[in-house]
């Protein structure tokens, strides 16, 4: 998946050092539903609509469950991996490289990437689906030690 994310930095190194506040933990939760709205508009509007019949059933009913606090269970979770796995499948089995022989190019030639139509928005929904995942987690992480460094710490 790293490859198809890009340079995009975890969210981890986005948030590394923040003092875990209750304000913090509320700020990630209002960006944990928002990128859950991005992501079933992305999932709606650009996958559904490439896909077979009995595949679109699937997507949907995983893009109805991002609406609410659904996103935060643990069953979401493995839906929205188990979804991820599946559009990056599709962007692979769409995305061909070639060597492109060139006796005039310093390496003898250069490689070139065909996408078949429709699957850069395969692409893009992976990376917003994975942002997604990443931003749920990192709320569950910091609500649950926000709740619990007390009794962890016997303060």
């Amino acid at each position: 998946m790293k490859r198809l994310l890009g340079n995009m930095p975890p969210l981890a190194s986005l948030i590394e050092g923040v003092e875990m506040t209750p304000d913090i933990v509320t700020r990630l939760v209002t960006i944990a539903y928002w990128q859950s709205h991005i992501a079933s508009d992305e999932l709606l509007n650009n996958v559904v609509p490439r896909l077979p019949c009995q595949k679109q059933d699937y997507l949907r009913r995983v893009a109805e469950q991002m609406d609410g606090d659904r996103i935060f269970e643990q069953s979401f979770l493995k839906d929205l991996s188990t979804l991820i796995e599946s559009l990056e499948a599709e962007v692979d089995a769409g995305t061909h490289v070639y060597w492109h022989g060139d006796e005039n190019h310093v390496r003898g030639g250069y490689q070139t990437i065909f996408r078949v139509p429709g699957v850069s928005d395969f692409q893009h929904a992976v990376t917003e689906l994975a942002m997604l995942r990443e931003v749920v987690v990192a709320t569950i992480c910091a609500a649950r030690s926000l709740r619990n460094a007390s009794d962890i710490l016997h303060i």
